[in-house]
């Protein structure tokens, strides 16, 4: 199930909800991710953002905000959602990431489709494979 790939809320790295082109940056270098997942104080998990949006803000300076209309919505998938299904719901939403939701409709953390998939085949290997802590 979902539950069985997430990666917990406390292990996942996030950007603010209103990133900056420094925020990106920062999180890149430090990570080597290409998407991450957006969090507000007030509402958790907001949305997550795909470096490829940006990459024609990288000259801009570093205080410059992320464009709102670079950001993408954060399908939810509840926990006990089965691998397959989560898969085709990420597939319809046109998503890699969707956020795990709990029996009471608390956040858990996030899943995301590569995770899914090595369920199915092994680890996916790629030129940024730097590991499963998301």
């Amino acid at each position: 199930t979902v539950a069985d790939v997430l990666v917990p809320l406390d292990r996942l790295t996030t950007l603010p909800a209103e990133p900056t082109v420094h925020d990106v940056e920062t999180a890149v270098a430090s990570t080597g991710f290409s998407r991450f997942p957006l969090r507000s104080p007030e509402t958790g998990l907001v949305g997550y953002l795909h470096v490829k949006d940006v990459l024609d803000h990288a000259a801009d300076a570093p205080a410059t905000p992320v464009p709102p209309s670079r950001l993408r919505g954060l399908p939810r998938l509840p926990s006990d959602t089965r691998l397959d299904d989560a898969i085709s719901a990420l597939r319809r939403a046109q998503s890699h990431l969707a956020e795990a939701i709990g029996p009471h409709g608390e956040s858990l953390g996030v899943v995301a489709l590569e995770d899914l998939v090595e369920e199915y085949v092994g680890t996916v290997r790629d030129g940024t494979h730097v590991g499963r802590s998301r």
